[in-house]
């Protein structure tokens, strides 16, 4: 089950790091992203300390 939690989560965390990408780089002035650049930015950062903070939680629960 833990296996595939963390496999869940480097999938969303993969995508929320191609739409950083997409919505960073400037494709033209129609492009959707564009407009979302501050709020894509800070999910990611979130979903980011999401992670870590399971990461470690998970390390302390395996060694305690």
């Amino acid at each position: 089950m833990n296996k595939l939690l963390w496999t869940f989560l480097i999938l969303i965390w993969s995508a929320a790091l191609l739409m950083l990408i997409f919505a960073l780089t400037d494709f033209g002035p129609d492009y959707p992203l564009t407009d979302y650049k501050y709020i894509i930015v800070i999910g990611f950062i979130t979903i980011t300390g999401f992670m870590k903070l399971l990461y470690s939680r998970s390390k302390m629960g395996r060694n305690g």
